[in-house]
């Protein structure tokens, strides 16, 4: 953001997809202390690029980390916030936005599956837009490393699903699913 502190830091997750960049700013406090934040730029030109979008989770606040993860691909961007209290002691969150008439807007906060302690769901994301680099069609993945009783070491990823408009969790695996 315009305002930016040493404390927000800008750029310590960052995202490309075409002439668009996604740079998350975990320590951002325009919401709460270490809300944390993500924020968009366009190339105008070689050289020359600009802030298009601060992307602020609606449910943020103090010590989110909204933006320690981030990911784009065309129209579909995620902001992880492995931090947010959610079920419980930084449960995680990740919050998926689209772009529509030229705005990016959130388009659904998801939650952890499981509701442990230490999760840090959101501490990785990725995304793929649908077809055409529109939002229908796309997926998100969302990791957890503290997906275990207590912050154990079961990591997870939880794959969502844009399909007919909605947003779904498509599946979800642990480590116990690997070899």
């Amino acid at each position: 953001s315009a305002d930016h502190q040493p404390q927000d830091f800008v750029g310590r997750a960052v995202d490309i997809s075409g002439g668009v960049a996604i740079v998350g700013a975990d320590g951002d406090d325009d919401i709460a202390e270490d809300a944390g934040a993500a924020f968009i730029f366009q190339r105008e030109a070689p050289g020359s690029w600009f802030q298009r979008a601060a992307l602020l989770p609606s449910q943020a606040g103090p010590k989110d980390a909204a933006g320690w993860s981030v990911a784009i691909d065309g129209q579909v961007a995620v902001v992880g916030a492995p931090g947010r209290a959610t079920h419980a002691t930084s449960g995680g969150a990740a919050t998926i936005f689209v772009e529509q008439a030229g705005e990016w807007i959130e388009a659904l906060d998801v939650e952890p599956p499981s509701a442990v302690a230490f999760n840090f769901f959101g501490e990785s994301v990725a995304c793929a837009a649908g077809p055409g680099g529109v939002a229908e069609g796309a997926l998100v993945a969302v990791g957890a490393w503290g997906d275990g009783p207590l912050g154990g070491l079961n990591q997870s990823v939880s794959i969502y699903r844009l399909e007919d408009g909605a947003w779904d969790l498509d599946d979800r695996f642990t480590g116990d699913d690997t070899d």
